[in-house]
């Protein structure tokens, strides 16, 4: 059994015309005036936090994993929590 911490981290992003990921000028009249197309410094993180269980059976492996997620503002995201289980079989 372990506790895990990771921060997901989007430290320069680019939006430009070339990628076709642009600002467009209804985006900025309903949403966003001051949108700008180009650069981004620290777009934003993602941190996630949780416990990680293990089972090791003869060849089997079960792997057991909970924790929340948050922005790296610690405000709650959508969907809040994640949850996986992985089964390993060794040959």
């Amino acid at each position: 059994m372990a506790a895990e911490f990771g921060l997901d981290k989007a430290v320069v992003t680019h939006v430009t015309h070339v990628t076709h990921v642009t600002h467009s000028e209804w985006y900025r009249t309903y949403f966003y005036a001051d949108a700008k197309d180009g650069w981004y410094r620290d777009a934003g993180g993602t941190v996630h936090y949780g416990l990680v269980a293990g089972l090791t059976v003869g060849r089997a492996e079960l792997l057991v994993r909970y924790g929340a997620l948050r922005t790296e503002a610690l405000n709650e995201l959508t969907p809040p929590m994640y949850a996986s289980i992985g089964l390993g079989l060794a040959f």
